[in-house]
């Protein structure tokens, strides 16, 4: 779903972890109000479960969406939401990239973070699989 107001960059994240590898993949995608692709970045991440992989994506999703004012983040990960909304405390095992996306999200204009069901964030989800 595209965001609704013509000046948002909507960015959706995804963060995979193999176990026992120590590694995962995360993706970003980004589109503008129409729907339309504006950027798209998968890479490798070093990872020692699958929340700090869905952490780092959402670290990731920051970095690639610095100048934008206004931004929309979507994860189907609610822990990771929750922690960035600040409605539950961070994990240990999470706490130094949390706290690194928490300072990285004040640059913005304005920010949301927005937990979405799987299926809409398919595109993330499956690049995020690919990126490890």
């Amino acid at each position: 779903m595209a965001p609704t107001e013509a000046w948002v960059t909507k960015v959706n994240v995804d963060g995979a972890y193999t176990a026992g590898a120590c590694q995962g993949g995360v993706a970003a995608v980004a589109r503008n109000a129409k729907g339309e692709l504006v950027q798209a970045v998968l890479e490798p991440c070093p990872s020692i479960s699958a929340l700090f992989a869905k952490m780092w994506a959402i670290r990731l999703g920051l970095k690639m969406a610095k100048g934008t004012h206004k931004l929309v983040t979507e994860s189907n990960c609610l822990v990771a939401i929750s922690i960035m909304n600040k409605q539950t405390q961070n994990s240990w095992l999470v706490r130094n990239v949390a706290l690194e996306c928490l300072s990285m999200a004040r640059r913005f204009g304005e920010i949301k973070f927005m937990h979405v069901k799987r299926d809409c964030n398919f595109v993330a989800d499956w690049a995020a699989a690919k990126g490890g």
